[in-house]
């Protein structure tokens, strides 16, 4: 039981971590990137500290290594789109609300300059 909890938080931190580092070199997501990577270190500390505190919160987890490591990968996977819909909804906008509000400064002072 316990290696079959290890396996799953195992596989489920290096899915995250794996689809962070690709994520650092798509233009537009690296942001997203460094989020991921940050989440994916909480699946590595439970597989490697507190095994046996997450056991309590699993009782009746009991499944095979293999069936873990598909679950552990499945669950990266809809972590990692969770991410990715939570992003693309809120953290671009408010990234793009800031250049635009940047731009119109730099507007207002080149207006200020021409008028004086």
């Amino acid at each position: 039981m316990i290696d079959s909890i290890e396996t799953l938080f195992l596989y489920l931190g290096i899915t995250l971590f794996v689809l962070g580092f690709i994520s650092l070199f798509v233009k537009k997501m690296w942001r997203l990137g460094i989020i991921t990577l940050i989440v994916s270190d909480f699946p590595f500390a439970i597989s490697v500290a507190y095994v046996k505190k997450a056991i309590l919160y699993m009782p009746f987890y009991t499944l095979s290594e293999s069936v873990s490591r598909f679950i552990g990968i499945a669950l990266g996977l809809l972590i990692f789109f969770l991410l990715l819909v939570l992003y693309r909804k809120t953290l671009m906008k408010l990234a793009y609300r800031e250049k635009d509000i940047k731009n119109e400064e730099i507007e207002k002072t080149k207006d200020d300059t021409k008028e004086a």
